[in-house]
């Protein structure tokens, strides 16, 4: 590991846990009922794949190529982990960042972020990496708590919302 990636590394892990503090005075007013973080193709083996967590403690993982996880899963997180997340996107600044962040290059995977708050969808497009920092530390945040999920499998083909 780079320094640079152990200051990311040590940035982020202050950022959540500042988040976490933060969570638990200001949960009610964050408004998030759902956050999504969905990646998509590129020209060669980029994961596909969307997962959905929501505040009710539900989760949606749908794979579709080149991940671990192929289909739909389902799973379920504290409350806690997910106004823990929604407060960090809260303080990060979420709703303020632009649509739409891209390199000038093409066949380059996206990853596009969500948010549903007071009933309204945003949702923000990285593609190639081209996003800032606080974009950055969100998108890791949510590909942490979903790692920390245990994921079952949906049989037969029955879809999850979201």
């Amino acid at each position: 590991m780079t320094r640079g990636s152990l200051l990311w590394l040590f940035l982020a892990a202050g950022i959540v846990t500042a988040a976490a503090g933060l969570s638990r005075a200001a949960n009610p007013r964050h408004g998030i009922t759902e956050i999504t973080l969905g990646r998509t193709p590129c020209f060669g083996t980029c994961p596909v794949d969307t997962v959905t967590l929501r505040a009710d403690g539900t989760a949606a993982y749908t794979g579709k190529r080149f991940v671990e996880r192929m289909g739909e899963y389902r799973g379920s997180l504290a409350r806690e982990e997910f106004d823990r997340l929604a407060s960090l996107l809260a303080v990060q600044g979420f709703f303020s960042l632009k649509d739409r962040y891209a390199v000038a290059a093409t066949d380059l995977p996206s990853r596009v972020t969500g948010a549903v708050r007071s009933g309204k969808r945003k949702n923000v497009t990285d593609y190639g990496g081209a996003g800032p920092d606080n974009l950055w530390t969100i998108e890791r945040a949510i590909q942490g708590v979903a790692a920390e999920i245990r994921w079952t499998k949906v049989e037969g083909g029955a879809k999850l919302p979201g």
